[in-house]
């Protein structure tokens, strides 16, 4: 494996010593030189150099104009080691020894897989472990050990229990259209369909495990059904702000509620309540509660005209800590989307979440071979044949759905930092390309048209074409989670990710070695282009081969961690894992403090989850019923010139616990991105 040595350094050292811009500096140094006495010239010509190098090593990867006509600031902070090197080869240098040794480290043998288990979760292994540990072994599976961050995620439930577990898994089975769940019992899986929910997510599941022959693994270790509910919408929808605990699920009470109600909340455009519940969520203590300003919805003060960074990425899990990071509705759009939330915990299948989110994460459906998500290698080119280019091109999503203002959307703000004449990156234009799909008119109830047809826009394009020509790929947040990032990382490309999403590969790849971060807050992405693609084309400079290879290691690293990590047994292997680990949780039947229920309390709780279920399916009868006939009222009001405006908007604002869904558009979520417009 490739590793960045101490030559690669001398050799990058000696290129900006040659660097034009320094002769008058070295000439001027001689002179003085010359003056003084020849016994302490050496030392004081080797200081000199070396001065002159660290400054010229700042000024050429660093130092440019700003908006203002000022000089741009340093970027280095004390989360970075100052010094006169670039941070970023020791960055790349110090996750190339993490992956060696997460490497090295994945248990060989059963019993090693056994040990590093109880080492690292305190527990045994569930039942089938050793089947899937089998299955792991037969199928050339690398990363058997790497499931911290499921363990992470389960842990609430385990403390929760499994009667309560059941309890809240029955009431969220089935929300509006856009949730889902599966089945699981000693016939394997199945769908707890209803004829008007979506189903392409949870069917997705039940698809793969049985097409890769695993589920007869699961019969052999349920012992009684249960099921768990299944996200069919790409944003994440568990927030823990409200202990339900306790919490009687029973029909409409008599203040009206009912159980989707207790469980539910809704949010709209531009009022904060995502952020209220995220606050709440974090806890009071945290620094987005107690940092957090209602923000301002206007684009002139959320799209910021500068974009220096003031440190690169270095650690990937501070940087999608929401809870520590009270300006980050300011930076991504996810935080402005309208959907609804959950109250309180809800045990869910998911497929990217912030990190306050509680989703149980699994690979996207999108990734078993959905041809809008998959890479041809056979309109891939070698990477000495590809523009030393930066390029992004999709749809304007990502948030603020029905807003008449941009806000803080990710997505335009990049587009405009690359591509507006008065941009302080405007000297990196003609080494990047972020473009967004041409708008439909039929789409402009979702923003102003006029708006963004400002912005560079392009045609619709397929990944596989034109995308592989560019040697940089940036990979971006949509609504939620990005469903392209394979297909990109499977080309001979290096990608450049930024993400306020944590996913189920999330903890098996080492940032630096694999991709190249860019932070959540965007601030980074001119000088990352900077340093790998090198100054303006109308100035001079220093050979910039050391960059560009340090960028094609990357690609080929992440390229092959592609191949190996995320193929379709390694997404089961850990699909499977997910669903023994539910299996025994569902299935313990014990409360908080490891009280085991008896028989009479087993059977009253089944009776109970049974009534809650048929509850929630009434509502959803009724919820989508009148959602249609309320679709249909609008839609003549339409036709007849009348509620016009209320569509453009998106629809009325509604009240807590109430809920309209958003329609989609066509192709449902994701489908709608074009290429690299990633989700």
């Amino acid at each position: 494996m490739a590793r960045f040595s101490k030559s690669h350094r001398k050799v990058l050292d000696r290129n900006l010593r040659n660097h034009p811009s320094r002769n008058n500096l070295g000439s001027l140094g001689v002179k003085l030189l010359n003056c003084l006495f020849p016994s302490i010239r050496r030392s004081l010509l080797n200081l000199l150099v070396a001065g002159a190098t660290s400054i010229l090593l700042w000024l050429l990867v660093f130092s440019g104009p700003t908006s203002d006509g000022g000089t741009r600031t340093s970027p280095f902070s004390q989360t970075v080691r100052p010094s006169s090197q670039h941070p970023i080869p020791g960055l790349i240098q110090d996750g190339l020894a993490k992956w060696e040794k997460m490497l090295s480290s994945q248990s060989k043998t059963y019993d090693e897989a056994v040990a590093n288990y109880k080492r690292r979760y305190k527990l045994d292994p569930p039942a089938g472990f050793d089947k899937w540990y089998s299955y792991c072994f037969s199928n050339n599976v690398l990363l058997v050990d790497e499931y911290d961050e499921l363990m992470r995620s389960l842990e609430p439930f385990r403390k929760m229990g499994s009667r309560e577990m059941r309890r809240r898994a029955a009431a969220s089975m089935w929300a509006f259209y856009d949730t889902n769940a599966i089945v699981v019992n000693k016939e394997g899986l199945s769908l707890a369909g209803h004829e008007e929910i979506r189903v392409e997510r949870a069917e997705g599941i039940v698809r793969y495990l049985r097409d890769n022959k695993v589920v007869e693994i699961l019969k052999g270790v349920v012992t009684e059904e249960w099921m768990i509910p299944t996200n069919e919408l790409a944003e994440p929808r568990v927030l823990d702000k409200v202990d339900l605990t306790g919490l009687k699920f029973q029909p409409k009470n008599k203040n009206g509620g009912t159980v989707m109600s207790k469980i539910w909340e809704s949010h709209q455009f531009g009022e904060g309540s995502l952020i209220e519940s995220i606050k709440k969520a974090c806890g009071g203590s945290s620094p987005f509660s107690t940092g957090q300003q209602k923000p301002n919805w206007t684009p002139d003060k959320e799209i910021p005209t500068t974009s220096y960074a003031k440190a690169f990425v270095k650690n990937v899990w501070d940087d999608l800590n929401v809870c520590q990071h009270p300006d980050m509705p300011k930076h991504h759009s996810f935080f402005r989307t309208r959907h609804t939330t959950t109250r309180g915990l809800i045990p869910m299948l998911g497929f990217g979440r912030p990190s306050v989110f509680g989703e149980i994460l699994v690979p996207t459906h999108y990734w078993w071979g959905n041809p809008d998500y998959t890479i041809d290698p056979k309109k891939d080119i070698p990477w000495e044949n590809k523009t030393s280019t930066l390029y992004w091109h999709g749809s304007s999503t990502g948030g603020g759905k029905g807003d008449p203002t941009l806000g803080s959307m990710h997505r335009h703000r990049l587009v405009r930092f690359f591509s507006q004449p008065t941009s302080p990156a405007r000297s990196l234009q003609n080494t990047t390309h972020f473009t967004f799909v041409l708008p439909s008119t039929d789409d402009c109830w979702n923003f102003d048209c006029p708006t963004i047809k400002s912005f560079p826009t392009a045609p619709h394009t397929p990944l596989n074409d034109h995308t592989w020509s560019n040697k940089f790929l940036a990979d971006l947040d949509g609504w939620g989670y990005s469903a392209r990032f394979r297909a990109l990382m499977k080309s001979n490309s290096a990608v450049i990710k930024s993400t306020a999403m944590v996913e189920w590969w999330s903890d098996r790849i080492v940032p630096w070695v694999h991709y190249i971060p860019a932070s959540v807050s965007g601030d980074d992405w001119g000088d990352l282009i900077s340093f790998f693609v090198g100054l303006p084309d109308n100035t001079t400079k220093p050979d910039w081969s050391l960059q560009d290879k340090l960028a094609r290691e990357i690609a080929e690293r992440g390229r092959e961690w592609a191949y190996k990590n995320t193929r379709s047994q390694d997404m089961t292997a850990y699909t499977l894992r997910v669903f023994l680990e539910l299996n025994r949780l569902f299935t313990a039947n014990y409360l908080p403090g490891d009280k085991a229920l008896d028989e009479k309390e087993i059977k009253a709780e089944r009776a109970e989850e049974a009534k809650i279920r048929k509850e929630v399916e009434e509502q959803v009868t009724v919820s989508v019923k009148t959602e249609h006939e309320g679709l249909l009222d609008k839609i003549k009001d339409k036709v007849s010139g009348t509620g016009e405006e209320e569509i453009r908007k998106g629809g009325s604002q509604e009240g807590e616990g109430v809920y309209t869904q958003p329609q989609e558009e066509e192709g449902g979520g994701e489908e709608e991105e074009g290429d690299c417009g990633v989700r």
